[in-house]
């Protein structure tokens, strides 16, 4: 009798900084190994200094496969955080001579740095330029209801799929879904208040994505400034803008919470962060930091290492004057089935 595969899927989010570095591995046979069955890097961002082991770990994971291969490489924002490790992974692949099979890239032309950059990587690999997807405003693979939601790649019954872009003429960030029916991670470009009043207007969106969901929170969004003018004037138009973000908690209802801290932009807050706790799944014990904003008590405001069983993760998890700092990456997994086989157990 054939055994049905039952594929491991993996969301890495990797330590660099302040910044945005994501790699999607696929185990078609369920066993996390040097060699991946499926690989997609998402954004690819973050300071130098920080980031090199993480640009080593992509690059060992590129070259342990026979055909050398991206699968996809997507951007979920095109600003500096999101593209400016590029020329630096692109000198450790072309060596390899790597390759890509799709590009999905945020916005509609090609101007700025960000965009330079992309351009830059996607010729290092030898993939062309009219090939690259361009995100549409408005776009969505969850507006159908009634209907199962489309994507823009699958591999082994994983999905890469669109949440949301902008509805303005510019498209500046897209949030993705990385979903296989058990488990999904929803990665944000950015955080505006129009992109969350989005997401909270697909219909059903809280029985269309999986149960088991992770939110990566990125840096430098609205949400930390939308906190701090609530903190100060709890009326009006602030009370007005934290509805939207209270709204978007309640629409995604994440089980855990992902954050690329960096401690050079204040990030994650913690007043965000307990936004987004309603639902959080209960695990092991583990310290993640904050930045606890200023009060009566504390005018200036202060880092923090604390200790949680729920589901909090940053890549940075302790850090202060006190205490040593340390990081690493954020691990999410899956398998495609909940159930075993007598074979898989």
């Amino acid at each position: 009798m054939t055994v049905p595969q039952n594929p491991l899927t993996v969301v890495k989010l990797l330590w660099c900084g302040q910044g945005q570095l994501g790699l999607v591995e696929i185990y078609n046979d369920g066993i996390e190994k040097k060699d991946a069955d499926f690989l997609a890097l998402i954004n690819c961002g973050g300071e130098t200094k920080y980031a090199q082991e993480s640009l080593d770990y992509i690059t060992a994971k590129v070259e342990a496969r026979h055909r050398k291969l991206l699968n996809l490489v997507v951007f979920t924002a095109m600003d500096e955080g999101s593209t400016n490790l590029l020329d630096e992974l692109a000198g450790r692949l072309t060596p390899l001579d790597a390759r890509m099979t799709a590009c999905f890239v945020t916005g509609s032309d090609w101007e700025g740095k960000g965009p330079e950059a992309v351009k830059g990587f996607v010729g290092s690999l030898n993939f062309s330029l009219d090939s690259v997807e361009f995100a549409g405003a408005r776009q969505s693979d969850y507006l159908g209801t009634g209907t199962a939601p489309t994507w823009i790649a699958e591999h082994n019954g994983t999905y890469v799929r669109i949440l949301a872009t902008d509805d303005g003429p510019t498209v500046m960030t897209t949030v993705l879904v990385v979903e296989n029916g058990i488990f999904c991670v929803v990665l944000p470009g950015r955080l505006s208040l129009s992109m969350m009043r989005a997401i909270s207007a697909i219909p059903e969106l809280k029985t269309r994505l999986p149960g088991n969901r992770a939110l990566l929170l990125p840096n430098r969004s609205a949400l930390e400034s939308l906190v701090t003018d609530y903190r100060m004037d709890p009326t009006g138009g602030n009370a007005d803008r934290m509805k939207v973000v209270e709204d978007f908690a309640a629409a995604v209802s994440p089980t855990g919470i992902c954050v690329s801290a960096g401690v050079s932009s204040g990030s994650p807050v913690a007043q965000v962060l307990e936004k987004f706790t309603a639902d959080l799944a209960e695990g092991v014990e583990h310290t993640y930091v904050c930045y606890d904003l200023p009060d009566a008590a504390n005018i200036f405001g202060e880092w923090q290492t604390r200790t949680t069983t729920k589901a909090i993760r940053t890549t940075l998890r302790t850090y202060g004057a006190q205490q040593q700092t340390t990081f690493g990456q954020i691990r999410i997994s899956s398998r495609l089935r909940s159930v075993l086989t007598d074979s898989e157990q």
